[in-house]
């Protein structure tokens, strides 16, 4: 590095170099201040947290942007827009022991849970008989099957028996036929079709939402009946759940609050695991290690507060305390970790250099900090990436921990390294006190003599302080420990050392270089099988801790209510003027389209409120009203769609619930209207079947542009991500390796270094995709998150291999490729064992949260740090010595070592193999 352009280290790296040496001399010189003011902007960034309650966007936070669900539901939204969205829980009744309702006590138990809804859950004084409205006889079938089955009971043997007839679908009692398909679920008939077996009850509880009434109030209510009913209803009989998409939202919520205990037991397991491992290593050293224990503890509690500053300021920013932020702790924590472990282990080889304690902090931070630079980056490019995914809850994710990382990059640079800073300096002071009072006792006693061995509090070896290098950097100067070390250091015989350098020798050896690459084949071949047949999936189960009745609720509705009744809400924004016959006509054939699918229960359990009106007027009920055939817009009366003409319509008991389905302007006609269509199918309570169906209603909507239909759907938002999730994660996944190759290559401007970092990289990425798969994880958008994650932290391993092995061939460009990987293990491999450990031990107390996202975590971290360390370990020395050695073969002809051909200059392979028989340090 004196100059010559072959040897010297990219422009990036010589002006960061001379960055962090400043900012080293800077923290060293005010360690306390640095340390204060950190601590400030910490508590001030996090108080933030306390006062910001946690919220998920349910209904489109896993929708992509752009996707056609969200066009949908704004249609829906605008409809109701009159008086925001409705109320709208649903009760979902079955028996204890799992057999048929059709008990006389169990529908007592059916009508009382009804009753105990319908009366005793309220908000601001109004229960639902105050709120129903339109909606008050929604549930009257269950009521009237009820009042059937003790008719039959208490009348045995009666002529009153012939009025009662508990038929399924359609039942008639005293002359009244109900439709039960909406209520009733896994049903078994006789022959005759009388309900022998009745498994489940459904009941809604739909209101408009009453004036003054704000869509917290909504919320409140809604959160109210499922609380109360789960809390203050008890039966011996029946299981009685209530499901809404404010209790959906709050068990998510309750999923990710339950995370955050954890963290308190992993940040104790990862002290334990750095005390214990720092401990051993100062023993082995025989250096002091009562300082080092609070750098190890000190060093998990660093990512953590730059974790609490980055998700405090973004609330403060106004953004929401979404549950999948609860893993960004973890992430920060495992990032953090690694570079602290660098930074110890980077004082442990400055500490008794014979320079100024400034000096040594300066050259910490210069020997670790383009490798902090390196993960740092990365890990903050693969979640900037991330933000421009269609996915909001992923944006939001990406975002946190993007700040996050960028928080605890400035943290470890700065208050950690002014935790070293203090902590290095009393250590250095107290050896230096320690050895003072060893020469006061030796002069009292007049004589000469050595101190023993198991005090000695030096370094590994007494000759490191004539082994340091100086570097200059826009003259000045700072000193790195010399990679190398005497032939009398050898002559001690450290068992370590020629175990790594057998280790070393093996890694360099072509026969290795052929069995690796081999086992890559096996590993690539089934990694890349496995993420072909990856699922797409997403179900509101993945969202919630195993134990949330919302599990329960989810298998009954996709075990008996959707295969049985899915229903589909078809808007009409532009009716026209229905009073035109052509036009009347061509509203009823887009209804008759969707009935048509084969999948259709039948026109008689849709409601359509043109059917019904047809009806009541044949019927006589509309006395009032022109001939229905004859359009009384002819005669010069009032339309027979106008809101006055409907009204006795409108009010009739038996169709008052249809007002909610019409919408009047203000000429009192007919502006925009919704029906509901119904289904059944034997797997339509599956994913890819529910998708399948919906794109046959789109298509089916899109035959009547000029009445502007529109359907909606309440799993439409969750179908969509299938389309959009995989090309999303293609795309996101490539850019960002794109992003890894360049910044790779920034720090060490060398193609084939360059080409090992990258390969590896990708290779980890498509291990970690593949595995996960046969593993049993879905592609959603939580394992998308964590793919994301997986390729910024699996830069970490072989980036820190790479780059020490770039720059020892920068410090000594004739050492041997098997002493550059030993002598880059000593710097870097402890850090990368204590790394890789610390991190699986901390994720895993993860599993005993019951939940799918710490399931998708603590996988995809252990098969990211396991394959981590494979490659950053084995797999990357092996290769970096092979292409070394291949260019050794090629390029150098042994007759002309200092020649290079214009190929290898322009490749800037400025590397050569050994002429240098320097050992490897013992430290």
């Amino acid at each position: 590095m004196h100059g010559k352009s072959e040897h010297e280290a990219p422009l990036v790296v010589r002006h960061l170099e001379k960055l962090l040496y400043r900012v080293g001399l800077f923290v060293a010189d005010h360690h306390t201040s640095v340390l204060v003011f950190t601590l400030v902007i910490t508590a001030l960034t996090s108080v933030k947290i306390a006062f910001t309650p946690q919220e998920d966007d349910i209904k489109t936070g896993y929708t992509p942007f752009g996707s056609r669900s969200l066009h949908e539901m704004e249609v829906y939204n605008e409809f109701f827009a009159h008086k925001g969205d409705p109320i709208a829980a649903f009760l979902l009744i079955s028996a204890k022991d799992g057999k048929s309702l059709t008990r006389p006590k169990y529908m007592e138990e059916v009508i009382r849970a009804l009753d105990f809804v319908s009366g005793n859950v309220s908000h601001l004084d109004k229960t639902f008989y105050d709120l129903c409205t339109d909606w008050c006889l929604v549930n009257e079938p269950i009521r009237q099957f009820a009042n059937g089955m003790h008719i039959r009971e208490v009348s045995n043997g009666d002529d009153s028996l012939a009025r009662v007839n508990l038929t399924f679908p359609i039942m008639e009692v005293l002359g009244k036929q109900l439709d039960l398909s909406a209520n009733f679920f896994g049903i078994q008939r006789d022959e005759i079709g009388s309900i022998t077996f009745l498994r489940m009850i459904a009941a809604q509880f739909r209101a408009d939402v009453p004036t003054g009434w704000t869509a917290d109030d909504v919320k409140a209510y809604e959160r109210n009946l499922s609380s109360k009913l789960h809390s203050e209803f008890s039966s011996p009989l029946i299981d009685a759940y209530g499901l809404s998409l404010t209790y959906t939202a709050d068990e998510i919520v309750r999923t990710g609050m339950t995370i955050f205990p954890y963290i308190a037991i992993g940040f104790l397991i990862m002290c334990v695991f750095s005390i214990v491992t720092l401990i051993l290593s100062s023993l082995y050293l025989r250096q002091s290690f009562k300082h080092r224990i609070s750098m190890a503890i000190l060093g998990c509690v660093c990512p953590l507060l730059a974790t609490s500053s980055a998700l405090g300021l973004l609330f403060w920013m106004g953004f929401r305390f979404g549950s999948i932020l609860c893993v960004t702790p973890f992430l920060i924590l495992a990032i953090g970790v690694d570079d602290a472990y660098l930074t110890i282990q980077s004082w442990i080889r400055m500490r008794d250099l014979p320079i100024s304690h400034r000096e040594k902090i300066a050259a910490v931070s210069v020997d670790v900090g383009p490798s902090i630079s390196i993960t740092s980056l990365t890990n903050f490019l693969a979640f900037a990436i991330g933000i421009y995914t269609p996915t909001p809850e992923i944006q939001l994710f990406c975002i946190g921990n993007v700040v996050a990382v960028i928080f605890d990059y400035i943290y470890q640079l700065t208050m950690y390294m002014a935790i070293v800073s203090i902590s290095g300096e009393k250590e250095v002071n107290e050896e230096e006190e320690k050895k003072k009072k060893i020469k006061e006792m030796d002069k009292e006693q007049r004589r000469v003599a050595i101190p023993p061995k198991q005090v000695e509090l030096s370094s590994s070896t007494s000759h490191s302080d004539s082994h340091f290098t100086v570097i200059s950097i826009n003259r000045n100067s700072f000193i790195r420990p010399s990679s190398v070390c005497t032939d009398e250091e050898e002559g001690e015989g450290n068992g370590l050392s020629r175990l790594l350098e057998a280790y070393s020798d093996w890694l360099s050896n072509g026969f290795t270089t052929v069995i690796i690459f081999l086992c890559l084949l096996v590993y690539w071949w089934t990694s890349i099988e496995g993420a072909l047949s990856i699922k797409i999936q997403l179900s509101p189960d993945k969202l919630v801790i195993h134990d949330s009745k919302l599990l329960q609720m989810n298998f009954l509705r996709d075990t008996y209510i959707n295969p049985n009744y899915t229903t589909v809400n078809i808007f009409v924004g532009n009716p026209g003027d229905l009073d035109d016959p052509s036009q009347l006509k061509r509203v009823r054939e887009s209804i008759e389209a969707f009935e048509e699918i084969p999948e259709c229960l039948g026109a008689k359990f849709s409601h359509f409120w043109l059917r019904d009106y047809e009806e009541f007027i044949r019927d006589g009920g509309n006395e009032d009203s022109e001939d229905y055939e004859d359009s009384s817009s002819s005669n010069g009366t009032a339309s027979i769609y106008s809101k006055s003409v409907m009204k006795p319509f409108l009010e009739w008991p038996e169709f008052q619930h249809l007002n909610a389905f019409i919408r009047f302007n203000e000429n009192d006609t007919i502006s925009r209207f919704f029906a509901t269509v119904s289904y059944h199918g034997e797997h339509l309570g599956e994913f890819d079947e529910q998708a399948r169906l919906l794109r046959k209603w789109r298509a089916t909507a899109d035959r009547f542009p000029s009445l502007g239909v529109d359907i909606f759907s309440d799993n439409s938002q969750f179908i969509d991500q299938v389309d959009t999730i995989l090309p999303a994660t293609l795309s996101t996944s490539l850019a960002t390796l794109f992003c890894m190759v360049v910044v790779c290559f920034l720090f060490m401007y060398n193609l084939f270094t360059v080409l090992v970092a990258s390969s590896s990289i990708a290779s980890i990425c498509i291990g970690v995709f593949g595995l996960l798969s046969y593993w049993g994880i879905d592609l959603d958008p939580i394992s998308m998150a964590t793919t994301i994650m997986s390729i910024g932290f699996s830069v970490d391993f072989p980036a820190h291999v790479t780059y020490h092995y770039f720059r020892e061939g920068l410090e000594d460009s004739q050492a041997a490729p098997s002493k550059r990987i030993a002598r880059a293990l000593v710097a870097i491999g402890f850090p990368l064992l204590q790394c890789g450990i610390s991190t699986i031990l901390f994720v895993c107390c993860l599993l005993f949260v019951p939940t799918y996202m710490s399931e998708v975590f603590v996988k995809t971290m252990i098969l990211v740090v396991s394959l981590g360390l494979i490659h950053g370990l084995m797999v990357v020395p092996v290769f970096l010595c092979a292409f070394t050695n291949l260019y050794h073969i090629f390029f150098l002809p042994s007759n002309d070592t200092q020649s290079l051909s214009s190929f290898a200059r322009l490749l800037r392979w400025g590397v050569s193999p050994s002429t240098s028989d320097k050992e490897i340090p013992s430290s």
